[in-house]
């Protein structure tokens, strides 16, 4: 599962820090490291097929894959692409674009509003983790083409939450360098715990979202069954898109928390993704 990128985590997450920041909600409106100084965190109530995306895509992009020829093939092998059918910088910047779509479709503040969370930047990160998760969860069985994706996914949620955390005021660095190290021991465990609960029935479900999600507090029990519902619900979406559109043009799609995804919508945001020049946002 999503585990083959972690090392092993040393030490049970704390909130020390960043628990106790307030109004995460201006800061995930104010700054955005892969999209821009724009909020993009709006309800996602739209989305088409994989056919859709197909058509959207080509409609704002010009897609440079194509199948590598006899002279192609010796390129590869001397350029260390052995496994890959694509380039290794045409991976990470898919990889970037799949963070912008979970970022794009994924709305932070129903959620947090919805399951009774703070409003910290904690409480940003561990929705924010959730997804990314389900992501690798997807990529995990695309071979040696998933495996580099899941590692600059990963690393594109760091960078994210390394420019965020510089918007908290009053925090030294020592302190926010301190911080981002108990979120890391966070992910690497909750990926293991939600690996697990996936893995399991239902319960096995409930319980890892209660340890990781809801870090073990006393909430409602109706809260967790939404929550498990939420998490199968957008797992079996997940799986059901095409993982070429993910390799090649690094564009999925996320349900909203209740109903269905209306085309419009989701071609608004997903002609949005493809039209930013990521090479200039990486920098």
């Amino acid at each position: 599962m999503s585990f083959i990128w972690l090392s092993s985590c040393q030490k049970m997450f704390n909130h020390r820090l960043i628990q106790v920041v307030p109004n995460a909600r201006r800061l995930i409106r104010s700054h955005h490291c892969l999209s821009s100084n724009k909020c993009v965190f709006q309800s996602a109530v739209g989305g088409p097929s994989s056919s859709d995306l197909l058509q959207i895509h080509r409609s704002t992009l010009t897609s440079t894959t194509t199948e590598p020829g006899f002279l192609g093939s010796i390129w590869n092998k001397l350029t260390f692409r052995n496994g890959l059918r694509f380039s290794k910088s045409h991976l990470l910047v898919n990889s970037q674009r799949l963070y912008m779509c979970m970022d794009e479709f994924v709305d932070h503040v129903s959620m947090m509003k919805e399951f009774d969370m703070p409003d910290t930047f904690n409480s940003w990160f561990i929705v924010t983790e959730l997804h990314i998760w389900m992501l690798l969860v997807k990529l995990t069985n695309l071979g040696e083409e998933g495996k580099l994706m899941i590692h600059n996914l990963v690393k594109a949620l760091w960078l994210d939450l390394e420019q965020r955390s510089k918007k908290i005021e009053g925090v030294a660095s020592s302190q926010r360098k301190e911080g981002l190290s108990v979120f890391g021991d966070h992910l690497g465990a909750a990926m293991f715990s939600y690996d697990e609960g996936l893995l399991g029935d239902d319960k096995d479900l409930a319980a890892a979202l209660w340890r990781t999600f809801f870090e073990r507090k006393n909430i409602d029990p109706r809260l967790l069954e939404s929550m498990v519902h939420y998490v199968r619900r957008q797992i079996k979406h997940l799986d059901e898109q095409d993982a070429e559109i993910m390799i090649k043009f690094g564009l999925i799609t996320f349900l909203p928390l209740r109903g269905n995804l209306s085309d419009e919508d989701c071609k608004n945001k997903l002609k949005s993704i493809t039209s930013q020049d990521i090479t200039k946002l990486r920098r």
